[in-house]
């Protein structure tokens, strides 16, 4: 299974964080990424169970996998 340059980005940005982000923050601390880039590779880590991803109200929730 393998992992592209975004999706390491995004792995490193949970694992600094203590608890779950709402995928807006992973957005706004890669500013270097679209938010389309973002969700994509958040769809394709979820995908390959290497994180979580839950809907609270109208945003998504990411962690990783427990």
């Amino acid at each position: 299974m393998a992992v592209n340059h975004t999706e390491v980005l995004i792995l490193d940005v949970l694992q600094s964080s203590p608890q779950p982000l709402p995928i807006e923050e992973i957005v706004g601390r890669l500013p270097c990424l679209s938010w389309n880039q973002v969700f994509l590779a958040v769809d394709s880590l979820s995908r390959k169970g290497l994180i979580n991803l839950k809907r609270r109200a109208f945003s998504y929730i990411v962690s990783g996998p427990t």
